[in-house]
């Protein structure tokens, strides 16, 4: 099938044989999804949560250290823990209830199929920037929402090559109005950005400079 394997964290690979899981893929209909927001975080990477994360940051940019064992970038570490915090916050008010929130906790084999039956995935940054949960989400077609990480610009970059995601500046911009609006927009370019983007092809060819724009 022609999944972007490298995409995807390689547990589903292991867990699931790779047919079986295009198989389930395949079969999900936008018109089953329920219209709320899927908030599923920290199964992984829990320690971006934790607070001496930021605690030990000083003293590895003061001696020249990467994060390890990826060799993150420290302002990388940092922007994701904010994110995650702050996404906590607000997932706790009446502001995040309105908009259909749920925070969930799925085993990993279960995760993609939990997913597909959302709109929308809470997707804040991860160590390295990117998550597998971007494509992941997009394979089941739903949307990922991803606060901004401060400067860094990498998925206004994503958004110029064609991904069908959103992005906010504040986790807080997420209003019942705007989902509605973006699904609206977004949801009639989910299967062929599926379809023509997330493949091998379409990935070498994104890669290479050969299709700037892919939909």
């Amino acid at each position: 099938p022609p999944l972007p394997g490298l995409s995807l964290w390689q547990g589903w690979l292991i867990r699931r044989r790779l047919s079986r899981l295009w198989a389930a893929v395949e079969s999900i209909r936008l018109e089953d999804k329920q219209p709320k927001i899927l908030a599923a975080w920290g199964k992984v990477a829990s320690w971006l949560d934790s607070i001496h994360i930021i605690h030990s940051l000083p003293y590895r940019e003061a001696v020249g250290k990467l994060w390890p064992p990826s060799n993150s970038s420290l302002r990388a570490i940092e922007h994701a823990h904010q994110s995650r915090r702050q996404l906590r916050a607000w997932a706790n008010t009446p502001a995040a209830r309105a908009v259909g929130l749920e925070r969930r906790n799925f085993r990993p084999s279960e995760f993609l199929l939990q997913m597909s039956r959302y709109r929308f995935l809470l997707n804040p940054i991860g160590s390295n920037i990117q998550t597998a949960k971007t494509i992941e989400a997009l394979l089941v077609l739903t949307v990922p929402i991803t606060k901004r990480p401060g400067e860094i610009r990498l998925h206004d970059e994503l958004l110029d090559m064609g991904f069908p995601l959103v992005l906010v500046d504040d986790w807080r911009d997420i209003t019942v109005n705007r989902t509605a609006a973006w699904w609206s927009e977004l949801s009639p370019r989910l299967h062929s950005f599926r379809r023509n983007c997330l493949t091998a092809d379409g990935f070498w060819r994104m890669y290479t400079g050969e299709l700037p724009r892919c939909e």
